[in-house]
């Protein structure tokens, strides 16, 4: 998963009209971070009552958010000569929804999902890209570039629909063309499921699979899910779509040995429990 930091404001689901500016952060090493001017909770001094099981964000880059399992980890105090002294509250998060608000536990299960691994690539190859030279009207050299979109694989594991597809993006310039092909495994499953079973159900294990067959550790670098067309998060936000960003402590979202890889899923099951 790609690192960021937005900008943009949180609130309470129960108190929207509080609302506090701040910044969402994820790093590899730290994991989601929130920091805000001022506490969500209603006693500063009181860390135990700042834990929040679902939290509201607007950022200017992500559009809406929304923050599963965030508690309050310290606060510091900025201050600079004739200006008031502002508290900044410190939070982590365990897993954070970008492109949506959701008010319940059961408004975060979803029967459909896109995942993406590091290596998906090379198990699909050879590419659909043709690169060739014909002959030109006087004497021009001509270099021309074709694609061809594969046709999906779709295939039924324990009652869900996988089904593995590609997509261009084409990027062109005055002197310059750019046409990237990424892949990335559809799933929809019979009913739906949490995060954590759609790690635990199929996720996992297509990540083992696409290690063993390319004979490189594989992580699992992009989780996407589908927004049902029932319900008020559905309703309130433009994209039907909503990525999925969640951490475990010391692991990395690069290739870097299958003994790192297999500890970070025996833990997938604790944090999303």
């Amino acid at each position: 998963m790609e690192e960021f930091d937005y900008w943009g404001e949180c609130w309470l689901p129960e108190k929207p009209e509080r609302r506090l500016g701040g910044r969402l952060s994820f790093s590899h090493e730290r994991g989601l971070s929130l920091s805000l001017v001022g506490c969500l909770g209603h006693d500063p001094e009181n860390d135990s009552e700042d834990e929040h099981a679902i939290v509201h964000g607007q950022a200017a880059d992500a559009g809406s958010v929304t923050l599963r399992r965030c508690w309050h980890r310290g606060r510091s105090k900025s201050c600079s000569p004739g200006s008031p002294v502002l508290v900044i509250a410190n939070y982590e998060a365990r897993t954070a929804f970008l492109g949506a608000h959701f008010h319940s536990a059961e408004e975060m299960r979803f029967r459909e999902a896109e995942v993406g691994y590091s290596h998906l690539i090379d198990w699909v190859e050879p590419r659909s890209f043709a690169w060739a030279h014909p002959p030109g009207e006087a004497g021009e050299h001509v270099d021309a570039v074709t694609y061809q979109r594969p046709a999906p694989i779709t295939a039924t594991v324990q009652s869900v629909e996988v089904s593995l597809a590609s997509e261009l993006t084409c990027e062109y310039g005055r002197f310059s063309a750019r046409m990237d092909e990424t892949y990335a495994v559809h799933l929809k499953a019979p009913e739906p499921w949490t995060v954590a079973e759609w790690i635990e159900r199929i996720a996992a294990s297509l990540q083992h699979l696409l290690t063993f067959a390319t004979g490189v550790p594989n992580a699992l670098t992009e989780l996407v899910v589908r927004v049902p067309e029932t319900g008020e998060a559905y309703r309130g936000s433009p994209h039907r779509w909503v990525r999925v960003v969640w951490w475990v402590t010391g692991a990395r979202r690069t290739a870097e040995g299958a003994t790192q890889r297999a500890d970070q899923l025996t833990r997938w099951g604790m944090l999303f429990a």
